[in-house]
């Protein structure tokens, strides 16, 4: 497996491309830029490393992605074209651990109050806050390695107050987020590589 190493930080302050003041808010700095001139795993390490809080949005042409950050770490994600049969409900339903009718009762519940569905199915013990922590994380896992697959796309860092969910809290080390993803990556490209050579 190909070796990753840690970027030097002055090295990423050097690469970043752009620093823009907000025209709304002059104290509130968004760093953003394209995947072509910074990847996305320099743009993780700079965030984990800075402990920054805030919103990474990445606007590919698969997907629009955006990541909550507290202290470095991600503690939530949103795809925007995740497949319905991913999203949290499907998968309990899927699972037997709640049922469709309920299912569609909590969606109806969110939309009007705008309560995120894990958070009401914990707060009226229709699942175990160990069983629903689980299968966010697994989304994160799953939203975030997907990008480290795109060759192109925008990036918008935006630093501002990302609230802590009590009811089911996620946080994933970036760190470890990031080697998975590179892992994952290095073993796309062997079997890519193995594919060509076998078609050649």
């Amino acid at each position: 497996m190909a070796e990753h190493p840690v970027s030097d930080l002055s090295h990423h302050y050097l690469c970043f491309v752009q620093y823009s003041y907000k025209k709304e808010d002059r104290q509130r700095v968004a760093l953003e830029g394209s995947l072509r001139d910074f990847g996305f795993a320099d743009i993780l390490q700079l965030i984990f490393f800075q402990r920054k809080t805030g919103v990474l949005t990445i606007e590919g042409r698969m997907d629009k992605v955006k990541l909550n950050f507290i202290d470095g770490n991600i503690v939530g994600a949103e795809s925007k074209r995740r497949m319905e049969a991913n999203r949290l409900g499907k998968i309990l339903v899927k699972k037997g651990l709640l049922g469709e009718e309920t299912l569609q009762g909590l969606l109806r519940e969110q939309k009007s109050t705008n309560a995120k569905l894990g958070n009401l199915l914990v707060r009226r013990d229709l699942v175990d806050k160990e069983q629903v922590e689980e299968i966010l994380v697994g989304q994160i896992r799953e939203t975030v390695v997907q990008i480290f697959n795109w060759k192109e796309g925008a990036y918008e860092f935006t630093p501002q107050a990302v609230p802590a969910d009590k009811d089911v809290p996620v946080s994933i080390d970036t760190q470890h987020l990031l080697m998975e993803g590179l892992r994952i990556v290095d073993e796309w490209t062997l079997i890519e590589g193995k594919i060509t050579l076998d078609v050649v």
